[in-house]
């Protein structure tokens, strides 16, 4: 990664790129982005309540490869769903793209309060290319849900 200043170029060291999320030490780069009061790390999960009928966490990225990993399995339990059908839903940017419908995937909640696994196949969206360098989770899309997510990962076989 190059820093520019008025004075020199300075080459500093590149993150390591993290491809599970697991919260047993922190929220582990994830944070509020909009329609949600405080994010914190419980008992090995990221724990929050949306305020807004379009809520979303984000997390910056370094060095994901889209091609490398064609899933992200996220594996979250949410108290209840408002309408039928509601979904969860993650947006991805590049160095060269912002977040857009087209740059995201859907998935169908389960609003029972238990643990689910929702494994996305990203690699169906066209989008899903070259340098990913943010995500965001848009966990529901109701105000007062309780949402809980005890682990994001990539996945190269969707397990």
């Amino acid at each position: 990664t190059r820093s520019m200043s008025a004075e020199s170029v300075v080459d500093l060291p590149e993150p390591v790129g993290r491809f599970v999320w697991d919260f047993t030490n922190g929220t582990q780069g994830w944070g509020a982005m909009m329609g949600i009061g405080s994010v914190t790390a419980q008992d090995g999960a990221l724990v929050f309540e949306t305020s807004s009928p379009d809520p979303a966490i984000t997390c910056g990225l370094n060095a994901l490869r889209a091609s490398k990993y064609p899933y992200i399995i996220i594996r979250m339990k949410i108290d209840a769903v408002t309408a039928d059908k509601e979904m969860g839903q993650l947006f991805w940017t590049t160095p060269t793209a912002g977040a857009s419908e087209a740059a995201s995937a859907k998935s169908e909640l389960i609003g029972d309060g238990q643990y689910h696994d929702y494994v996305v196949h990203l690699a169906e969206n066209n989008r899903w290319r070259g340098r990913i360098t943010t995500f965001r989770l848009d966990p529901c899309s109701h105000a007062g849900a309780k949402v809980a997510i005890e682990e994001i990962r990539m996945s190269e076989d969707g397990k």
